[in-house]
């Protein structure tokens, strides 16, 4: 762990074979590596299986540069090792979205990414996968 305090907020949940992942305030690399700690550990409970991700983000505001590094650098690993197959974007507004170019610019080369403002449309999206979702809350 880094040696500032953890910034920003997160929830997982599974639906079906799609962790969602809600994250919300500004981010710094702890904050992120609390995360994926949280990550691994569900990822280690699920098994070797396909699996998919929806980020919730419509309310992160965004974060440090090393955070986003760190993120980016922790999804290729998923891709590669752990077997995420897809990857959702929920975002509120447009500045969001811009924010999140970085990672889409990064993964949609090497897997499905697909975002927009409507949660209805990203779980479409993920069934179009081929993936099975549970109950699809917004």
């Amino acid at each position: 762990m880094g040696q500032f305090a953890a910034h920003g907020n997160y929830a997982i949940r599974w639906e079906g074979e799609v962790m969602v992942l809600t994250l919300g305030n500004l981010f710094n690399r702890e904050g992120v590596e609390q995360v994926l700690g949280k990550v691994a550990e569900e990822l280690q409970k699920r098994g070797d299986r396909p699996w998919a991700i929806l980020a919730d983000v419509r309310e992160w505001q965004g974060g440090t540069p090393d955070a986003y590094a760190f993120w980016l650098a922790s999804i290729k690993v998923w891709i590669a090792e752990k077997q995420l197959v897809a990857f959702a974007a929920l975002f509120a507004e447009s500045v969001q979205q811009f924010m999140g170019s970085s990672v889409r610019a990064a993964l949609s080369a090497r897997l499905p990414y697909f975002s927009a403002p409507d949660a209805a449309a990203c779980w479409q999206w993920l069934r179009e996968q081929g993936l099975a979702v549970g109950k699809a809350e917004q």
